[in-house]
């Protein structure tokens, strides 16, 4: 059993799309939709906006569904021209930069992220792999962008969640793995690219769950 789990509605939508065999239920107030993704066990859900919904998201799916990995997927913004727009951003590392906890990283699994990049490269979808930073806020100026590759010179992208998850399969012993799509700033995202993104990730997934299977 695999759990995705997704800010973005009209990516989540895009995936739960794929899947056969589905069910959906409600769980404070998320919706989680279980079924098969090219023959295997997943379940899907958008956790909304916010560290504390993607955490109880996380949290509801490692207590109800007792997954084996947890796939994060989202959009971001690239702090540097490397990944550039429709690029995925496959975490290493995610470094939390946030009130009295900057300085937290958790070590994202590299068998999975192994895995996220053979699969991308099979399908023909650049990405690009490093130290993603969870910002308190969404780094949509220059000078966020800056102040953040000051402190975090090797991060490739940042984003908003990441280390909400992070921690809460930390804590759970559950192996996970963070993609963004990077975006120059993600408050302009139009849907299409949402749609594209939900694509891309059930190629990735494709293979993914022929390799961890």
């Amino acid at each position: 059993m695999i759990g995705i789990i997704g800010t973005n509605r009209a990516e989540i939508d895009g995936i739960k799309a794929c899947l056969t065999e589905s069910f959906s239920q409600k769980i404070s107030g998320i919706e989680f939709t279980r079924g098969l993704l090219h023959g295997s066990s997943v379940v899907v859900a958008a956790s909304g906006k916010g560290k504390v919904n993607c955490s109880v998201c996380a949290e509801i799916i490692v207590l109800r569904y007792s997954p084996d990995y947890i796939i994060n997927v989202g959009v971001g913004t690239a702090l540097d021209n490397e990944p550039g727009a429709g690029k995925i951003a496959v975490a290493d590392i995610i470094m939390n930069n946030d009130i009295d906890v900057s300085g937290d990283e958790f070590v994202c699994s590299e068998k999975l992220a192994d895995f996220i990049c053979r699969s991308a490269k099979i399908h023909k979808i650049g990405v690009k792999r490093g130290s993603v930073v969870t910002a308190d806020k969404v780094v949509d100026s220059p000078e966020q962008k800056a102040e953040l590759k000051k402190v975090y010179g090797d991060a490739i992208l940042a984003e908003t969640d990441g280390s909400a998850l992070a921690q809460i399969c930390e804590m759970n012993k559950v192996p996970f793995a963070v993609l963004r799509s990077a975006v120059q700033n993600p408050r302009d995202v139009a849907d299409a690219v949402f749609s594209r993104n939900a694509e891309n990730y059930v190629k990735i997934l494709e293979g993914l769950l022929r390799f961890v299977d």
